[in-house]
């Protein structure tokens, strides 16, 4: 029987659980050797490695570890195996196929270029993408390395393998001189003792995934002490609840480790002090910065610029918030702070609860000067121009109640309270100008008041009229159709309806049946264009 220790610490798989060897040994009663393991998935178990009152191993959760007979376990293959079984040529693949005509007649069909993509494939120093995701990789070949066989590989995917560790990685990749892109997304990777022995494997990596690896920050900073070049990192899905260390004179230098990162993806973690992303705000180089799906409940800018802007994240164009915990208002006013925001994902938040999602997409236009694309789309200047003027209808019975006045724009003499949660509103009133303070002290605006007029004609058939009608903004694409079929007889699948942008000589597609004329930003006297 091969000897014990060369069991220990390896990954392995059994019925399409991954696990690490902790134990080889015989367990009396019984007889044989058995493996000790602890399983990714801590209920996979049935223990914590301590059975019948014996501590066999020692596991991190109480239901994560069991005893499995050698026999059934697979150790893996090496890289060059999973290769060469991943893109070899494939023979006996493609079957053949068949025409069968009106009188049951079969004629062959030659399935053209299929077996030429698999002798492509075979051809593995023409590999540039490579894709070995769940392929039970265990490490390099022990007599061929992966950068003989195939040294033009760009992009190397080897997520969720059975690799043990980060020595075994970097001879995996060694010498790939061109490789850029590393996904090694959950593996259970140990750490080496001495970080600085594997820079010069890692050094050329310019994007490197993290996901699902139960790292804490620590570790985080430790691996990136490998990557001296990394410019876009994802460490989705892990057990970061903070950004600090336990030594403050490190916490103050954590985030100088790389000055170089562009792209930072922190995804699905325990976040939830905003003071921890702060530590990041001195990354010089940083323009995408993800936090969905964290437990942040407010964002606060403290540092003390002299103007409305902060000195954090000077290069940050992109930021993504969606799914955390933000419920005061203040917190999206803080955002606008941001000097150079242009991108902006921020959805289901608790602080506009109830808000429909066309008018939280106008709040935030409105409160975020720069922002040009919000929650994947873009923002038009007319968007812009719409969003903004509703803002100010929306609160000018607060601005009133905070002694605001019609002609008075001076946010100097508002309460502080209305200042805080609507710090834009003197600047776009001055823009804008604010509605007869009489109109907004009515509890409601009738619905004459409401309606827009807008004119339609049909360019492809001058048989029929143009008409005039004036309709609500609420009113959506879907419902119009119906209305223009009974004014046109069109039926509704068959219409393609359009608007004038007379500022920019264009016509805008109004193509979704769930949107309002608002959302499109119809407004009084536009055009509007049927077809079908």
């Amino acid at each position: 029987m091969a000897d014990g220790v060369t069991f220990v610490g390896k990954r392995v798989i059994c019925d399409d659980f991954i696990g690490t060897v902790k134990y080889f040994g015989v367990v009396p009663p019984t007889q044989g050797e058995w493996l000790g393991v602890e399983w990714d998935d801590e209920k996979r178990g049935k223990h914590d490695g301590t059975l019948d009152g014996v501590s066999y191993f020692v596991c991190s959760h109480p239901k994560s570890g069991s005893f499995v007979r050698l026999k059934k376990v697979n150790f893996g293959v090496s890289v060059i195996d999973a290769l060469k079984q991943r893109y070899g040529v494939k023979h006996d693949t493609v079957q053949d196929m068949y025409v069968v005509d009106a009188n049951n007649k079969k004629t062959a069909v030659e399935m053209v270029g299929v077996n030429d993509v698999h002798k492509v494939q075979s051809c593995f120093e023409k590999l540039v993408e490579v894709g070995l995701r769940e392929q039970l990789v265990n490490g390099p070949d022990k007599d061929v390395s992966l950068s003989s066989v195939a040294p033009n590989i760009v992009q190397l995917d080897i997520s969720r393998n059975l690799i043990a560790s980060w020595d075994d990685l970097a001879k995996v990749i060694k010498d790939l001189n061109k490789l850029k892109t590393l996904n090694v997304s959950e593996n259970q990777l140990t750490l080496p003792t001495d970080h600085s022995l594997l820079k010069s494997s890692f050094c050329m990596i310019k994007e490197l995934y993290l996901n699902r690896m139960n790292l804490s920050w620590t570790e985080v900073l430790m691996i990136m002490t490998m990557f001296p070049d990394l410019e876009d990192l994802h460490v989705c899905y892990n057990a970061i609840d903070s950004l600090r260390l336990n030594n403050d004179e490190e916490n103050s230098n954590q985030c100088l480790l790389n000055q170089k990162i562009v792209t930072l993806n922190l995804e699905g973690n325990l976040i939830s002090n905003w003071s921890d992303i702060t530590l990041l705000g001195n990354l010089t180089r940083l323009k995408t910065l993800i936090l969905n799906d964290n437990k942040l409940i407010d964002v606060i800018f403290d540092d003390d610029t002299g103007s409305n802007k902060t000195n954090l994240f000077p290069s940050l164009t992109s930021l993504s918030f969606s799914r955390n915990s933000i419920k005061d208002i203040t917190s999206v006013n803080a955002l606008n702070k941001l000097v150079d925001l242009v991108e902006l994902r921020f959805k289901d938040n608790p602080v506009f609860k109830g808000e429909t999602g066309f008018s939280i997409r106008q709040e935030l236009i409105a409160r975020i000067s720069s922002v040009k694309t919000v929650n994947g789309s873009p923002v038009t200047e007319k968007e812009r121009l719409a969003a903004e003027r509703a803002y100010i209808k929306k609160y000018a019975k607060d601005w009133f109640d905070a002694g605001g006045k019609v002609d008075n724009y001076d946010a100097n003499k508002l309460t502080t309270e209305f200042v805080e949660k609507h710090p834009r509103y003197a600047e776009l009133a001055r823009v804008h100008g604010i509605p007869d303070s009489e109109v907004h002290q009515k509890t409601a605006a009738t619905l004459k008041e409401s309606l827009i007029a807008l004119t339609f004609k049909c360019p492809d058939d001058s048989s029929k009229k143009v008409l005039t009608k004036k309709l609500p903004g609420t009113m959506t694409i879907g419902k119009l159709k119906g209305l223009l079929y009974r004014l046109y007889k069109v039926d509704s699948a068959d219409q393609k309806l359009s608007y004038l942008d007379t500022k920019n000589d264009r016509e805008i597609q109004l193509d979704d049946d769930l949107r309002s004329l608002s959302f499109y930003s119809v407004v009084q006297g536009d055009t509007l264009y049927v077809r079908w």
